[in-house]
């Protein structure tokens, strides 16, 4: 809608890409700043190397909610 009324703001892709949880913590490390451990978690192997690996708690969020929506630990 903001871009349909050419009002000004971020992009549909910038807005959405600052939602996802895990691309922002990958372009976040890239760029050599601190973030914590963190997984995908695409299958379950990489869950079990995720948890041997790191000593908990461990938070679970889901990839795309904002603020704490459906946050587990």
């Amino acid at each position: 809608v903001r871009a349909h009324l050419g009002l000004p703001g971020p992009s549909e892709g910038v807005t959405r890409r600052s939602r996802d949880k895990l691309a922002m913590r990958l372009l976040a490390r890239q760029a050599g700043i601190p973030v914590p451990a963190f997984s995908a978690f695409v299958n379950r192997n990489a869950v079990g190397r995720f948890l041997h690996s790191v000593s908990g708690p461990w938070m679970v969020k889901p990839r795309m909610e904002g603020g704490a929506v459906q946050i587990r630990k």
